[in-house]
């Protein structure tokens, strides 16, 4: 079973992401689970796209990068308090946060290996980051089926604020009840794909080569829904929270000259 994501409310953020002085990312890709579950095979692969798009293209340097391959819940504990330490050296105001996982799960708890990192510890230790903005995004199951497709995989995020935009927002790969979805064709966890494409261009709406956070999140569902339905023929919905007082508008990445595009294998996924 595989821990993803539900939540939903639609949140209009965009603006300029090198406003924000200091971004940290933590990346968490753990294929393995409970010993009822399968292996996933692209957990880690995920986690080193996100961290890709955000320090080419989403103003994170490599210093502020954590990053976990197969972590026990005592190196993640470690790593959120690593993240604590760096953001106490600046203004809260001048930090954001934002928290990757992908891997196993289920309605109360991340699944790493045979342990369990309950959501509501999570949820404590994303607060202690001393950042006035906080993503977490979660690419994992919320239900008892493992993550589907030719393979298996999942999906959340809480974010830093910049010019007095506070808060919390998390993005979660599927609704409640429903397996995130993982793909050998396009080799990683189907909404972890379609958001980071978007991240790189894809999601730019408007044009105005920026991401923001509501664009990546709207282009992620529509394709997931899509892929999904296309596909394997089970629906995956992503879902988000926002908690989120706007002051400022918010962009993820920056795209300069460069433009991404969402590439569909030509054979359907299967189970």
């Amino acid at each position: 079973m595989l821990f993803v994501t539900t939540m939903l409310v639609a949140l209009l953020l965009s603006g300029n992401v090198w406003a924000l002085p200091t971004r940290i990312l933590v990346a968490v890709g753990h294929g393995t689970g409970h010993d009822d579950e399968r292996p996933l095979r692209y957990a880690e692969q995920d986690a080193v796209k996100v961290v890709g798009a955000f320090t080419s293209l989403g103003g994170v340097i490599a210093d502020q990068v954590i990053l976990l391959r197969k972590p026990t819940a005592a190196q993640l504990r470690n790593a959120m308090g690593q993240a604590q330490s760096r953001a106490g050296r600046h203004a809260r105001a001048d930090v954001s946060f934002v928290f990757y996982f992908s891997g196993h799960g289920d309605r109360t708890s991340l699944h790493l290996g045979n342990e369990s990192l309950p959501i509501a510890e999570l949820t404590r230790l994303v607060q202690g980051v001393p950042a006035s903005l906080r993503l977490v995004v979660l690419d994992a199951c919320r239900s008892n089926r493992a993550k589907g497709m030719t393979a298996e995989q999942g999906f959340a995020i809480s974010l830093g604020n910049p010019s007095g935009t506070t808060g919390t927002a998390w993005l979660f790969a599927s609704a409640d009840g429903e397996a995130a979805q993982e793909s050998d064709p396009l080799g990683g966890a189907v909404f972890t794909h379609a958001w980071v494409t978007g991240l790189r261009g894809a999601a730019d709406a408007d044009g105005d080569r920026r991401v923001s956070l509501a664009e990546s999140y709207a282009y992620a569902y529509h394709e997931t829904l899509y892929r999904s339905a296309r596909g394997s023929g089970v629906l995956q919905r992503p879902s988000a929270k926002f908690e989120v007082s706007e002051v400022a508008p918010i962009t993820l990445t920056s795209l300069g000259g460069q433009t991404g595009h969402l590439i569909f294998p030509k054979e359907a996924d299967v189970y």
